[in-house]
């Protein structure tokens, strides 16, 4: 909180108060990275949807109930979705596509793509297990 106070010219209070509203009112979730490889939720996969766009705001809803996803993004694009989920095994991410298309039947998958490894993630080089190591990169750094 103090960088946060001291990037904006606030007190930490202030901030501190502010992130406390927040959570209260459901408009900041704090969370933490961990290692897939330690989640029984290894298997990273990306879906590609293509929704009227009535639908978007619902198939958003519909994501954050579901465990697995991970987010949902309403991008323009040939997709107007991005949903990214974690998955037990392989075999779910032709079982999870099918429920999504289920759930709301004028969506279609129009791609999908599965992460095997990460080498680096919220700029943190990442070792062979998935777990960040000490080294940072740049965030633009390939």
């Amino acid at each position: 909180m103090s960088r946060i106070a001291a990037d904006h010219g606030l007190s930490e209070q202030r901030v501190a108060d502010g992130l406390a509203r927040m959570r209260a009112d459901g408009m900041v979730r704090i969370r933490t990275d961990v290692a897939r490889s330690v989640t029984g939720w290894p298997v990273y996969a990306w879906y590609f949807v293509r929704t009227p766009a009535r639908q978007i705001q619902q198939m958003r809803q519909l994501m954050a109930q579901i465990p697995e996803a991970r987010t949902a993004l309403a991008v323009a694009s040939q997709y107007n979705l991005v949903v990214a989920v974690w998955l037990r095994e392989m075999t779910d991410v032709m079982r999870f596509e099918a429920a999504l298309e289920a759930a709301v039947p004028s969506a279609r998958i129009v791609d999908r793509s599965v992460v095997f490894r990460m080498g680096k993630h919220l700029g943190r080089l990442i070792d062979e297990e998935g777990r960040a190591t000490l080294g940072f990169v740049h965030p633009f750094t390939p």
